[in-house]
């Protein structure tokens, strides 16, 4: 799934949301929504419906002017809030992501049976009215009709809230921010002071099983480009899946030191010979998976595309 956090199949690396009352004084009118957007059949999924009545409202901003920011981000200020150095329990920890977490991704009608779905990864707030998620879940979907699409992010279990504009996106880096249709997020401070060994969590949806929340270590730290930010990537052993893309992954003092990117599968080396294969035949095709390596994005990158 192209905006869900791609996986390794066969040994290679697959490239890999308080509503607006108005619309902001400086968007356009090419910016907003049609006037009405019609739906193929009643929608199931009431996300849907509450979208739609954004849409309506031009709160939302189209699949254009959101790539349109894309291409070139409006920086604006972003209201960190400090780390955190006191150790929390894990349940602490848990309630903590989960306050902080969203829903980051798309409403777009479909190109197959025409009518409108949702997609979604995580994202995390950095501040009151600011998310962070990675650049691939805000890629429009693949099955999206051309236009018709609307960048979203949903708070807890059905609070749909608009994108306002794109603050900095860096796709090498895989992160992007977004300024939200919100004043009442519920941020978590961004770490870099992180070493191998030390105990991290992350909280997300995995395949759409909401809320999983796991522990684990930092295995390692993976520099791609010497010096270079953009690159730079930290291997966890929390778990996730396709869907967890973007989620924060905690420190033990609650802060982000990165956020979901990749899982890569590491596979068994074929056997060139089977004690119960007859001389000559043919090594087996198939090998089982050894481990996943799973990947995150620092937040000492990402801090570098936030203003100071």
């Amino acid at each position: 799934m192209k905006h869900d956090f791609p996986l390794v199949v066969a040994g290679l690396l697959l490239s890999t949301f308080a509503l607006a009352e108005q619309t902001p004084p400086n968007r356009t009118a090419k910016d907003q929504a049609p006037a009405t957007v019609p739906i193929a059949t009643s929608p199931k999924d009431p996300l849907i419906t509450r979208a739609v009545a954004l849409m309506n409202a031009n709160q939302l901003l189209t699949a254009d002017a959101f790539a349109a920011q894309v291409q070139a981000p409006q920086p604006g200020p972003i209201a960190l809030i400090p780390g955190g150095h006191t150790p929390l329990t894990g349940r602490e920890i848990a309630r903590r992501a989960a306050a902080g977490y969203l829903r980051a991704g798309w409403i777009f009608q479909c190109t197959k049976c025409g009518q409108w779905h949702t997609n979604f990864a995580g994202g995390y707030a950095v501040a009151k009215d600011t998310v962070v998620t990675a650049h691939h879940v805000m890629q429009p979907p693949e099955n999206m009709k051309p236009g018709a699409g609307y960048p979203i992010l949903v708070r807890g279990d059905s609070e749909v809230l608009p994108v306002t504009a794109v603050l900095a996106d860096d796709a090498a880096m895989d992160a992007i921010i977004l300024r939200v249709g919100a004043s009442d997020l519920h941020p978590l401070p961004l770490g870099s002071d992180v070493q191998v060994g030390d105990s991290v969590w992350c909280l997300s949806d995995p395949r759409g099983e909401r809320g999983y929340f796991s522990s684990g270590i930092v295995n390692r730290f993976v520099a791609r480009a010497p010096n270079d930010p953009r690159r730079q990537r930290i291997n966890v052993s929390t778990d996730w899946a396709p869907g967890s893309s973007g989620s924060a992954v905690l420190d033990a003092a609650g802060n982000v030191v990165g956020h979901v990117g990749t899982i890569r599968a590491l596979f068994s080396k074929p056997p060139t010979h089977s004690p119960d294969s007859k001389a000559g035949s043919p090594a087996p095709s198939t090998t089982g998976t050894a481990m996943n390596l799973h990947e995150a994005i620092p937040a000492k990158s990402i801090l570098t595309l936030i203003p100071r």
